[in-house]
């Protein structure tokens, strides 16, 4: 844990000092990202099975969450945009990291700030970057998923994004984060190596009816063979 810590910081400076000098450079910063998520990866000997093809163009990954190790796995496959809560900003070098090198925050009870999101979205979108959503809004490690919001799957309506169903499975059930501290759940999973990870990736779906879409997708997760 304490080496995925350090590269961390390690390429945060990198990214800080680039910006110093240069200004913000939004793809040497995804570069950057992108290689110390698969750097973790491999500190950590995680093992990734993917099924299914990620598309050339942008779209609104809807993804179920798992663990905070989620978007470790799935930013150093994919580059695309994170939607995470603004609490995320307080953590500890993550916090620093996310927003250096790309993230939406929300708060999700404050309607100027699921305004100022919808708007992001749009933005990142335009400069075709994909979108990465959690709609349960937290973690879990049930059979089925959690409730979804509905949010995202408006807005990729009404911007036109097409959403990409992403099913993530650890075979390691206690990886999950269900209750306790987010220190803990922290130090149990960077402090992990050999963990093996399912990713399902299903297909595009254009939005025309978003809570149909919303169910769609949720249906899917629910009975993916992933969870095998």
């Amino acid at each position: 844990m304490a080496l995925v810590l350090a590269t961390m910081g390690m390429y945060l400076s990198v990214i800080l000092l680039r910006r110093v000098w240069s200004g913000d450079d939004l793809s040497h910063a995804l570069r950057i990202r992108q290689r110390w998520c698969r750097l973790a990866l491999r500190i950590l000997k995680i093992s990734v099975h993917w099924e299914g093809f990620w598309p050339q163009n942008p779209v609104m990954v809807e993804c179920n969450h798992r663990s905070m190790m989620d978007p470790v796995i799935l930013l150093a496959n994919y580059t695309c945009i994170p939607v995470g809560k603004a609490e995320i900003a307080r953590y500890p070098i993550l916090g620093k990291a996310a927003e250096a090198t790309g993230i939406i925050f929300l708060r999700r009870d404050d309607p100027d700030s699921r305004r100022q999101t919808r708007e992001a979205i749009g933005r990142w979108f335009k400069k075709g970057c994909s979108i990465l959503i959690f709609p349960e809004g937290t973690t879990g490690g049930g059979e089925k998923t959690m409730p979804f919001r509905k949010g995202s799957f408006e807005v990729a309506y009404e911007q036109n994004i097409p959403v990409l169903p992403l099913f993530i499975e650890y075979l390691d059930h206690d990886v999950a984060w269900e209750s306790g501290s987010m220190h803990r759940h922290f130090v149990n999973t960077y402090g992990k190596s050999g963990i093996r990870v399912n990713l399902r990736i299903g297909q595009e779906i254009h939005v025309k009816d978003p809570i149909q879409t919303m169910d769609q997708v949720k249906s899917w997760m629910d009975g993916s063979p992933a969870r095998s």
